[in-house]
């Protein structure tokens, strides 16, 4: 749980959460124009239980990456760091 505890502290930064903001604005409107942009020019109804998602899981995803990048785990085997490491 420690892990976890760690993961949660460094997504809740300032920084993280500003940035994971940011991210979630662009892709969240990007989202809702292309799932509810008929209804919306339709003049049908709107499911707000999806506008919400359509924020919410850009601003966790970017949230969670940011944090574990921050935490380190560093490149895997086959990543595109560990080969621009190899051609110095």
């Amino acid at each position: 749980m420690r892990r976890a505890d760690s993961l949660v502290c460094l997504a809740c930064r300032r920084d993280i959460v500003r940035g994971a903001l940011q991210v979630s604005a662009v892709v969240g409107v990007l989202l809702n124009v292309i799932n509810q942009g008929q209804a919306v020019m339709g003049g049908l109804p709107i499911a707000w239980s999806h506008v919400v998602m359509n924020f919410a899981v850009p601003f966790l995803v970017s949230s969670y990456s940011a944090a574990r990048n921050e935490r380190g785990v560093g490149p895997r085997r086959g990543s595109a760091t560990e080969c621009t490491t190899e051609a110095k």
